[in-house]
């Protein structure tokens, strides 16, 4: 869940840069009658009344005398909804920008619109639309290289990339793509806002260096994105006191954890973001568990659950109003452009050879994929009694071997069994004596039920349930499928999302997003039936 809040920097990021550049194109020509009131807007208005900045920016958009004029309102239309919490609206807006601009090759505007489009997707956790909005600015940024903040924008997008591949667990990549977003804004000389980008660079240095345990690292990147930032953001200040008090928890630096704790706390609640509150939430009641008040442990812990279930639910609520929005509304400008058919054919026909290597890589996942489908299934499908299984048992071993009575047996097995109907093992704080306390047992005989009935330790038992849990909620309900990985690991009762991408690759031969692509492809072949 660590790295679950930064997009609220990409957020306020594209909007200083871009903001910001609009007084240079307005510079070279006398202001329009457009240009005064999109001013006056993006200055003043959208400062003291949001909805009065709605209902002005909407008139512009209907009253626009060109298509730059009504890309420019369509985005400023986005940035105002998202400021008033309507996330559906800012994303179906931004999209009309970004279709808008990419039809009329206005790059300085679609990159504006593809960036800021991947961070609202990013936002409610739908990571392969956020991935390709990315794509897009990327693309259209290459085209504008003599523009002044082609530096600053290619700075936001290397860091964006960095979030993906942390998602993925890929965190040497990661660093890889932070570094990079550091090299160009380097390139931009010190300023107050190149500062504040930087400081959030290292910022998120300081999140993978704590996902990796290495704390000294993460210390010293806080520290340094904390004398950069100038308490320009609540929310990027919040996060980092945030990390350096888990930081000083785990060195049991009690007295300076709580300091930054209770700094965190106070932007926390300044900002209303649920993304902060939860991991400060979360880290506050870990303090307090550390220091044995347990009155306010639970009183945390109720929080972050209060925030989790908010954001959950915020989040499919968004993701349900957006598809029927977008479907809803929907230029038919897509049925008829032919000019993308006719790119995409060049692709096919330049990328063959990759493909067909891509092919046998393709067809060894899939062999894996139904592998791992045939094995869970039979792990579903067990019919086999408690007694049939004690029996069969006493067969191979002989009754001689057995450490407890056949009754004591088929009590442990069968409590066993209720437990992994009850998904016990996707609680985090599990372990062998928690287990064991639990089935009024002794570690000795619940580790012989685990060895003898599960054909597993103890350790390799949880993980492979927690992989199977992790299968049945991907293939049950597809709308996890767009989710970020990290959820579903803290979801399935992972203590972090690196360790949920390497126990699934070594229970499935896949990663998660191999084993989410196979899912993607087995649903797609079911509704074409």
């Amino acid at each position: 869940m660590l790295l679950k809040k930064t997009f609220i920097l990409f957020s306020l990021a594209f909007f200083v840069i871009f903001s910001g550049s609009s007084k240079p194109i307005f510079a070279q020509e006398q202001l329009t009658a457009f240009d005064s009131v999109y001013m006056e807007i993006v200055t003043n208005v959208r400062n003291i009344d949001i909805d009065r900045a709605i209902e002005m920016t909407d008139s512009l958009y209907k009253n626009a005398k060109n298509d730059q004029q009504k890309i420019k309102s369509a985005l400023l239309l986005a940035l105002c909804y998202e400021e008033k919490g309507e996330i559906t609206d800012a994303i179906y807006w931004a999209t009309q920008s970004e279709k808008k601009a990419i039809q009329k090759k206005d790059y300085e505007f679609q990159v504006r619109a593809s960036g800021y489009l991947a961070t609202l997707y990013r936002r409610v956790d739908l990571t392969r639309q956020a991935e390709e909005h990315i794509k897009n600015a990327e693309i259209a940024n290459a085209q504008r290289k003599s523009k002044a903040n082609y530096y600053a924008i290619q700075s936001i997008i290397h860091h964006e990339k960095a979030f993906h591949e942390s998602d993925e667990g890929n965190f040497e990549e990661a660093f890889n793509e932070l570094e990079k977003s550091e090299a160009y804004l380097k390139k931009m000389g010190d300023n107050p806002q190149n500062n504040f980008a930087l400081a959030s660079v290292y910022e998120s240095f300081a999140a993978y260096y704590m996902e990796l345990k290495d704390y000294e690292k993460a210390k010293e990147k806080a520290n340094r994105a904390i004398e950069l930032a100038q308490n320009q953001s609540p929310e990027l200040i919040g996060l980092i006191e945030n990390h350096l008090g888990a930081i000083e928890l785990h060195y049991k630096n009690y007295d300076q954890a709580i300091e930054h704790l209770e700094k965190a706390e106070k932007f926390a609640d300044q900002s209303q973001k649920l993304s902060v509150q939860f991991v400060v939430y979360k880290n506050l009641a870990k303090y307090f568990k550390a220091i044995e008040d347990f009155e306010k442990t639970v009183h945390y812990n109720e929080k972050v659950s209060q925030v989790h279930a908010k954001r959950t639910a915020n989040n499919k609520q968004i993701s349900n109003e957006l598809m029927s929005k977008l479907h809803h509304k929907a230029d038919q400008e897509k049925r008829s452009n032919q000019i993308l058919i006719l790119l995409s054919i060049f692709l096919i026909l330049s990328l063959i050879d990759i493909v067909v290597i891509a092919r046998v890589s393709i067809k060894r996942k899939n062999r894996k994929y139904k592998q791992l489908i045939e094995r869970f299934e039979d792990a579903m499908n067990k019919k086999s009694t408690q007694e049939d299984a004690i029996k069969s048992q006493e067969t191979k071993e002989g009754k001689s071997k057995s450490i407890m009575t056949p009754e004591t047996e088929e009590r442990l097995l069968e409590e066993l069994e209720k437990l992994e109907k009850e998904k016990f093992f996707i609680n985090k704080e599990v372990t062998l004596s928690t287990l064991t306390s639990d089935l009024n047992s002794n570690n000795r005989y619940v580790s012989y039920i685990i060895k003898t009935h599960k054909k597993n330790d103890f350790k390799n038992y949880i993980n492979e349930l927690r992989v199977y849990f992790v299968i049945q909620l991907l293939r049950d309900q597809p709308e996890y499928l767009d989710y970020k990985l990290a959820y579903i690991a803290e979801k399935s009762g992972f203590s972090s999302h690196s360790q949920f991408t390497q126990v699934f690759k070594k229970v499935s031969s896949l990663t998660p997003s191999e084993f989410i692509s196979e899912v993607r492809k087995e649903n797609k072949k079911s509704n074409l039936k």
